[in-house]
């Protein structure tokens, strides 16, 4: 009879449990690895008392390597426990490493089974350690803060829900390109509402959060965020539409051995604030912010598939994938998507409805 025992435990006491990686360019052209790791009993409600034991609740650890293994490896022998990645959430990588290469990086993250898919990629203008060592003042961990900053902005439309595991399934078609949320962070504080966008294993550049709108109803067929439309910017005249239910439609047409997309998207939503002093005619202003709105949306949905074709040459949209599914036969003709994504005829159109104003419905 075979009895399990406890001959190879591995207790939670003897492990440096890691929230988070950041990934830096070291001096000497290799790479700087820096660990961000919790110290439980100097968090607050993790002793009997309620309270911890007044100095910093998690330590960052820096050390580097020719590769991300290596740079960890390097790290486990300025630890006196085991480094365990299997709970870490947040993987950053400094703007200069993501604009070089990040095919070896990915590959040590892909291959050690211990790194979950679910982690989120981030990549930091400036260094990544920032990062890590940053001040928030209401959580005591930086990285739960980003959790929870991700979290809430996934929820509320002003970010796509990202993975790593989405960034490894991208790099691996040829379909479209891989995308990552983008952060700016200074000592205290950190801006995330921003996304960048790769093509092959480089990054080219990013998104700013207007920007990602058209993105999200696009690809993710999301209701974004809250947007601020304005009427009659001379006459100080803006609405605030808040968007609350979304329907895409995307038609993909081969013409000539070119592309062609013409994607509409239906939106209904209400108005939570209106600068307007007096509304004469209702149905009239109805009409009238209806059509402002859709305006507003269109002209978003132009400035970023303006950036996406001509400036970064990158299909972050999916369409790629949409064709192949579509027309497999001319999908197998095709000798390079990027070229004809840059060069595709992609039309967006808006229809907005407005249902409520207020207490008052239409």
């Amino acid at each position: 009879m075979f009895l399990t025992g406890c001959w190879d435990r591995r207790d939670i006491e003897q492990r440096s449990l890691v929230s988070a990686i950041g990934i830096d360019k070291g001096t000497a052209g290799d790479y700087l690895i820096s660990i961000q790791v919790p110290i439980p009993n100097q968090i607050a409600g993790s002793t009997g008392t309620g309270g911890g034991g007044g100095g910093e609740a998690y330590r960052v650890i820096t050390s580097t390597g020719d590769t991300l293994m290596e740079g960890l490896n390097n790290l486990q022998k300025r630890t006196n426990q085991m480094i365990f990645v299997g709970h870490t959430r947040v993987i950053a990588i400094s703007e200069e490493v993501a604009r070089e290469n990040i095919t070896s990086i990915i590959d040590g993250l892909r291959r050690k089974s211990s790194f979950r898919r679910l982690l989120w990629p981030i990549v930091v203008h400036g260094e990544a350690r920032n990062l890590l060592t940053f001040s928030p003042k209401l959580e005591q961990l930086p990285t739960v803060f980003v959790m929870d900053q991700l979290k809430t902005s996934s929820q509320l439309g002003i970010l796509p829900k990202l993975s790593l595991g989405d960034m490894y399934i991208a790099m691996s078609k040829t379909t479209e390109e891989p995308i990552a949320y983008y952060a700016r962070v200074s000592k205290e504080d950190i801006q995330l509402d921003r996304l960048a966008v790769f093509r092959g294993n480089r990054m080219v550049g990013h998104l700013d959060t207007h920007e990602i709108i058209p993105l999200i109803h696009i690809r993710n067929q999301r209701n974004g965020p809250d947007v601020t439309v304005p009427i009659d910017p001379e006459k100080n005249v803006f609405v605030t539409f808040h968007p609350k239910k979304t329907k895409t439609r995307i038609d993909a047409r081969f013409e000539g051995g070119k592309p062609r997309f013409q994607i509409c998207i239906r939106m209904d939503g209400s108005i939570t604030e209106s600068t307007y002093k007096k509304i004469i005619d209702p149905v009239r202003w109805m009409n009238e912010v209806e059509q402002a709105t859709a305006a507003y949306y269109e002209k978003l949905a132009k400035k970023t598939l303006q950036k996406l074709q001509k400036e970064y040459h990158a299909d972050i949209l999916r369409l790629g994938t949409l064709v192949r599914g579509r027309y497999p036969e001319a999908w197998k003709k095709i000798d390079s998507w990027e070229t004809l994504f840059s060069n595709a005829e992609i039309q967006v159109t808006y229809d907005v409805r407005i249902r409520q104003t207020g207490l008052e419905k239409r």
